[in-house]
């Protein structure tokens, strides 16, 4: 059980989204030079309507395999998370998991897309199932279902996916400063 003077020591935690592996699926693409584009788009943190429609002409116009083509939705759907079109990124990625059921990457940002719209319960599946397949960026995955399970109110869950991440990529300080606005005792 949870004491209530830790849910009041942890009331201001707030953790931020993190895309989860739009590096992962970016640099993937193997055929088609738009797509290509469009995952250097995607690595190089755009967000704007060019980089949009340079994906969209890659869906529509190049010869991709399936796996390049789910890549492609991927890296749409991750522009579209950083334009705030959730529901848009949302149909991107399960586009890119229709066509691609074992790629981990489009469920862990199904994940993301559906945390953002406050969809905590689908998002903890969602990324949990990424996981299960080796999502490319599995210290993002626990990242962001910690932030899941904080909205769900599952503080012991958010604080082990804290750990992970933090183990995961130790090099990477933003686990470890939310981990440090857990109390000292909590573990």
């Amino acid at each position: 059980m949870i004491s209530k003077s830790l849910l009041a020591a942890t009331a201001g935690l707030t953790l931020s989204l993190v895309l989860a592996s739009s590096a992962g699926a970016a640099d993937s693409v193997v055929g088609g030079n738009l797509a290509k584009s469009c995952a250097q788009s995607v690595f190089d943190g755009a967000r704007d309507d060019a980089a949009l429609q340079l994906c969209t002409q890659a869906i529509a116009t190049d010869l991709l395999s399936n796996r390049d083509l789910a890549r492609t939705y991927i890296n749409r759907g991750v522009l579209q998370l950083r334009r705030k079109a959730y529901d848009r990124a949302l149909a991107d990625f399960d586009r890119a998991a229709t066509l691609a059921p074992d790629m981990g990457e489009a469920f862990v940002n199904q994940g993301a897309a559906l945390i953002a719209q406050r969809r905590y319960d689908l998002a903890v599946n969602a990324i949990d199932r990424g996981l299960a397949l080796g999502a490319s960026s599995p210290e993002r995955a626990y990242y962001n279902r910690a932030l899941a399970n904080l909205h769900l109110d599952n503080l012991q869950a958010a604080y082990g996916d804290l750990i992970k991440a933090s183990q995961l990529a130790p090099d990477w300080d933003v686990p470890r400063r939310e981990l440090a606005k857990f109390p000292t005792d909590w573990a």
